[in-house]
């Protein structure tokens, strides 16, 4: 387990759903799309976040009612502790989300499945998690134990004084 303090995960894939998990006071949100990555969240993230090295319970988050779903998105971006983007799609929303963690200065986990093509200024900057997008029992079994790392690390190593903004706005300092 990750500690006793409030944690939130949010994982943005591609289109709004949301996971909140509510375990010793943690929140985790999770978004994502049809298909393949109902699969991938399914499979691979909600074991993986639900592990007991992490502590995190995933449930969906489509909402009955009349709210904004922008709005829910970047409240929710905004407000986790912890955020995970899937990259495999190029999506312009994720993106654009993942510009808005990062300008909070929060932690995020970045995956895409294995073939996905490069990413201008993430894959280069930033730590990606690749996974095996066939899914197969094998593939989760070696992919599972090492998400369930890069999301423990990615928390455990978080730190306010050496965010990706503090770095990108230091203007060439060390």
């Amino acid at each position: 387990m990750l500690g006793a303090s409030a944690l939130r995960l949010l994982v943005r894939i591609d289109v709004a759903v949301e996971a909140l998990r509510t375990y010793r006071n943690r929140r985790a949100r999770c978004e994502t799309s049809e298909g393949i990555f109902l699969e991938v969240l399914r499979s691979l993230i909600t074991p993986a976040a639900a592990s007991k090295e992490c502590g995190f319970t995933v449930k969906t988050a489509n909402r009955q009612g009349s709210d904004i779903i922008q709005s829910t998105i970047v409240n929710d971006l905004i407000e986790a502790d912890l955020v995970i983007a899937d990259l495999t799609e190029h999506n312009p929303n994720v993106m654009f989300e993942l510009g808005v963690r990062i300008a909070q200065e929060k932690p995020v986990v970045l995956t895409k499945a294995e073939g996905t093509g490069p990413l201008f200024d993430i894959d280069n900057m930033l730590r990606v998690f690749e996974y095996n997008p066939n899914l197969w029992q094998t593939s989760i079994e070696k992919d599972m134990p090492e998400l369930r790392d890069f999301i423990k690390g990615a928390w455990e190593n978080r730190n306010p004084e050496k965010t990706y903004m503090k770095i990108l706005r230091a203007k060439g300092k060390p």
